[in-house]
C-alpha cells in the first residue's frame, strides 16, 4: 500500500538518503500516513475509542504500515484521534516522541492533526 506515496509524491532522486520526505514539484502532492497508530483497534471497533494492548501488539500489529511508510519518504503523518490504553495520542509523549521521532526517524516530516 505505500507504494502510492512515491505516486503522490514523486520519485525521489537515486542518491537521496533514504526516509527523507521528498515531493518532486508542483504537480506532486505530499502524502499522509493516517492515524498513527492502534485506530483500527479500538475496543468494540468504536472511532476514536481506546485501543487497548501492549506496547509489543501495538508495534506488531498496528505500527508496521508506519516503519515502510517512512522509509519511502512519507512527507506527513497525521495522529489519530483515539488513546492507547488510556492516554489520548495527541498528548502522547512517549509515542509521538520518542517512538515515532526517534526511534522511527520521522524527525523532518510534518505531523498533522485532524
Amino acid at each position: 500500500m505505500t507504494e502510492i506515496i512515491v505516486g503522490l509524491q514523486g520519485q525521489p532522486p537515486a542518491n537521496s538518503i533514504k526516509g527523507m520526505p521528498f515531493l518532486a514539484g508542483q504537480s506532486n502532492v505530499a502524502a499522509c500516513a493516517k492515524h498513527f497508530v492502534g485506530d483500527g483497534g479500538t475496543t468494540n471497533g468504536i472511532d476514536e475509542n481506546n485501543t487497548v494492548s501492549s506496547f509489543k501488539r501495538l508495534v506488531n500489529t498496528h505500527m508496521t504500515p508506519y516503519f515502510d511508510a517512512i522509509e519511502k519518504g512519507v512527507s506527513t503523518i497525521m495522529i489519530s484521534y483515539s488513546s492507547w490504553n488510556g492516554v489520548k495520542m495527541h498528548t502522547n509523549r512517549f509515542l509521538i516522541s520518542h517512538v515515532l521521532k526517534k526511534q522511527l526517524g520521522f524527525k523532518i516530516g510534518k505531523l498533522l492533526t485532524e
